[in-house]
């Protein structure tokens, strides 16, 4: 991947823009996204139906095998789309060696982060937002930007002026 064969412009885009980028993004990658959601959502349900088999109260387990498989999800997406930016098409195995390769930062990143969100939850919901909102994308720039684990932090915003002077 070489930054100057970026095809993405980086630019203010309105709300409509964003979600037309983001369908024109879906309907050319559809089948490979489609891929890795099975990936993770087919062994999610295998799961719960199995320990349902077993088990009389289910609310518990499966939300934290819904909490596992969807950060697991993230990751292989995030893995999967950064190189899409630089021309690559989209390869689901292609996500799952960057995965298999950067699996347990990631996994130390997203017990830290879904811990403090599970604390931070019991100060009803208010703080459980802050920390939501300062650490929620910390496993997925992981993937994004290859950053080794202690360099991998939340970004602050620097101002709202472009170098033109526009806002």
């Amino acid at each position: 991947m070489r930054v100057e064969d970026c095809t993405v412009s980086v630019e203010r885009r309105s709300l409509q823009a964003c979600v037309d980028l983001a369908i024109v993004f879906v309907r050319d990658s559809a089948e490979a996204m489609f891929r890795l959601w099975l990936l993770c959502a087919v062994p999610a349900c295998v799961l719960v139906w199995v320990l349902s088999s077993w088990l009389t109260d289910m609310l518990i387990p499966s939300i934290l095998i819904f909490l596992f498989f969807s950060a697991v999800f993230n990751a292989l997406l995030a893995a999967a789309i950064g190189p899409r930016v630089f021309g690559e098409e989209l390869s689901v195995r292609g996500a799952i060696r960057a995965f298999r390769r950067r699996f347990w930062a990631w996994l130390l990143l997203t017990s830290l982060v879904r811990f403090f969100q599970f604390l931070s939850g019991f100060c009803f919901v208010l703080p459980g937002l802050f920390v939501t909102a300062y650490t929620a994308y910390l496993p997925e720039v992981l993937f994004l930007e290859q950053a080794k684990l202690k360099a991998v932090q939340p970004r602050k915003p620097k101002s709202n002026k472009f170098e033109d002077g526009s806002q």
